[in-house]
């Protein structure tokens, strides 16, 4: 009897065991489909809303998440992820924005633009020349690679890259603020604030929204006075060079400023009214 209910105990235990191990391998599995499980992408290249992965366009789409966790401010920031895309960066808030290598100059991609830019539904596209608007409150970044006259106009033979904001809210009222500050060795000291503000003004049908930044960006180059320099035609003629105009420390320095202001009607279901004005300097 004694040796029956060993054998009965070490029979149960080891169902328990199996039991065990069985149950952790599933929650395991479970766990890593989890994990495994994409976001759902949601775009409007197409002038509606699709997930992204129903789209049969070569399309590169950054989320707000993504863009606030990257901490994408301007265009370069972020189009080194984007295949196909060159910058050619001219001065500060404003680049030339090059698809699939499709530029009218190979000097200086120049000349007529073949990819537009849009912010929202508004072209900001400009012969050889794009402005670039401060990533601050924005909800998605598309770029569609590839021929999108149909949809975007004569500029986009070679592509279009689209900045979306986030729009006013009806629903309730929210706000942030953003401070960052920054120190150059050797250098200047530079800070960036932002804010943003929503406040629906009739519920579920009017709202404004609010959006304003500044940065300092600093500098680290030193211009040095240097006086009686030799005049362009040599030094017994023409007026000697003087730089005392210009010359300063960190004189690569930069500041960048800018808001919005959005509102949105929604008299009906059917029917939802943007008027939006955007200063960035």
């Amino acid at each position: 009897m004694s040796n029956e209910s060993n054998t009965s105990a070490l029979l149960t235990n080891h169902r328990k065991a199996i039991a065990i191990a069985v149950s952790t391998a599933i929650a395991g599995t479970g766990s890593a489909q989890a994990q495994n499980t994409l976001e759902e992408i949601i775009v409007t290249a197409t002038k509606r809303e699709e997930s992204l992965q129903d789209i049969p366009m070569s399309i590169t789409a950054f989320t707000d998440e993504k863009i606030v966790h990257e901490g994408f401010k301007q265009i370069d920031d972020y189009a080194g992820q984007i295949p196909g895309l060159t910058v050619n960066r001219r001065e500060p808030g404003g680049a030339n924005v090059i698809m699939r290598g499709c530029a009218v100059s190979a000097v200086n991609f120049g000349g007529t633009a073949t990819t537009s830019v849009y912010l929202d539904e508004q072209p900001i596209t400009s012969a050889g020349f794009n402005p670039d608007p401060r990533l601050i409150d924005i909800s998605r970044v598309e770029a569609l690679s590839g021929p999108q006259g149909t949809l975007f106009g004569d500029a986009a033979e070679c592509g279009t890259l689209r900045i979306i904001t986030n729009k006013p809210d009806t629903d309730g009222f929210a706000g942030w603020v953003d401070l960052t500050g920054s120190s150059v060795q050797h250098g200047d000291l530079g800070y960036d604030v932002s804010a943003m503000v929503n406040v629906p003004l009739v519920k579920d049908k009017l709202a404004l929204r609010l959006v304003g930044f500044h940065e300092e960006e600093a500098g680290f180059i030193d211009n040095i006075l240097a006086p009686g320099l030799p005049g362009p035609f040599g030094p017994t003629s023409g007026a000697p060079y003087d730089n005392s105009a210009v010359a300063k420390d960190d004189i690569n320095s930069s500041d960048t400023s800018g808001g919005r202001v959005a509102l949105r009607w929604t008299p009906n279901e059917t029917w939802t009214i943007d008027a939006q004005a955007i200063y960035q300097k």
